[in-house]
């Protein structure tokens, strides 16, 4: 859903970054190629870069993070997020754009 989604925004502002936590660098990469992913992944194999993101629980993985046009968080989602949710959070955030 996230590939499908970051795929049909490429022509606007919004830009999509994952983090795959925990996984060993060439499975990272041949998931992101199974799910047809355009967008940048970071291999965060420790966990260093996410304990740095206080917003996201270091457990409860998957979590979504939308970040307005300044870098300030906007909308956090803890757990699966579906497609009409976050297509919601992205209108909603770039009406006040």
């Amino acid at each position: 859903m996230l590939a499908a989604m970051a795929k049909r925004l490429s022509g606007t502002d919004v830009r999509f970054i994952g983090i795959d936590e925990r996984d060993a660098t060439s499975k990272a990469r041949a998931y992101a190629a199974a799910i047809h992913s355009n967008y940048v992944h970071f291999v965060d194999q420790d966990g260093s870069l996410l304990r740095k993101l206080r917003a996201l629980p270091q457990v409860g993985i998957p979590s979504t993070l939308v970040l307005d046009r300044r870098g300030r968080i906007a909308a956090r989602v803890i757990g699966p997020v579906t497609a009409t949710a976050l297509q919601r959070i992205v209108d909603d955030l770039t009406k006040e754009a």
